[in-house]
């Protein structure tokens, strides 16, 4: 049996790299509330920095607030994309004047988070290991939906490769689990500070089975207006190990626990 095996970046004492390999970030259309330090390291360490339409605007603020812009090896990002219906005509102008490729599109069966993605593809030519996407999880629900929906739709936007893909916020990390069984590792402050994490059968019923939960669940069916397992913790005896087994594709979300130094 194949085991999937997820571990949390670390995002908390440095050494992202070492854990989700080469990546991109990507920043989208919400504001930047993630500890300052995170955001930069995460932006130096990247392979691709992208933003998507009015995300764009998000990053300059954030960097206009930096204390020491000397931090960002880079400070624009390599490519915007979107139908620029959001950004700012100045914050275009100004990418357009500093050599950041500008890629317009239109589409408008596609949100600019799924469009961004497909550029990233053509860019790196799927020589990726992972995405991180900058986004808060709060305000508008119809976003929030939709970029969860961006999640079960990552199969058909890599193909055959196995690029992971992270939405992280102030609070929280989701990802998607794809049918199959799959290894969680955990940071043991997690686990030792009773974080949250939940399991969401967003798209289908699934037939969830698990270890290393506080409450575990053994071949249950999860689905909307049934079972779903929100506000979950860990068994304090998991030694940070979390399994998983979906037959179909579930939801991952997590509540972070960062370092202050």
């Amino acid at each position: 049996m194949v085991v999937t095996v997820w571990k949390v970046p670390k995002l908390f004492n440095g050494h992202i790299n070492d854990v989700i390999g080469r990546f991109a970030v990507l920043i989208l259309n919400r504001p930047i509330n993630i500890p300052a330090k995170y955001v930069v390291e995460l932006w130096n360490k990247a392979c691709l920095r992208a933003t998507a339409d009015g995300g764009t605007d998000r990053w300059y603020k954030f960097v206009s607030l930096l204390k020491c812009q000397s931090e960002l090896k880079q400070m624009h990002p390599d490519f915007v994309s979107g139908d620029f219906d959001s950004i700012k005509p100045d914050t275009l102008a100004k990418c357009k004047e500093n050599g950041v490729t500008v890629i317009p599109t239109p589409d408008q069966d596609k949100t600019d988070f799924t469009k961004a993605l497909e550029e990233i593809v053509k860019v790196t030519r799927n020589e990726l290991d992972s995405v991180i996407v900058i986004v808060e999880d709060s305000g508008r629900l119809d976003h929030i939906m939709s970029n969860l929906n961006t999640l079960y739709t990552t199969s058909e936007i890599f193909g055959n490769s196995c690029v992971r893909l992270y939405l992280f916020s102030t609070e929280t990390l989701t990802w998607l689990l794809p049918a199959g069984s799959h290894e969680i590792q955990v940071p043991l402050s997690f686990v030792q500070c009773e974080a949250k994490c939940g399991l969401i059968p967003l798209g289908s019923s699934c037939v969830v089975s698990s270890t290393g939960l506080k409450w575990n669940l053994e071949k249950d069916k999860m689905e909307f207006g049934g079972l779903i397992s929100s506000c979950n913790t860990y068994s304090k005896t998991c030694n940070g190990i979390v399994t998983i087994e979906t037959d179909n594709p579930l939801l991952w979300t997590m509540s972070l626990v960062m370092a202050n130094n």
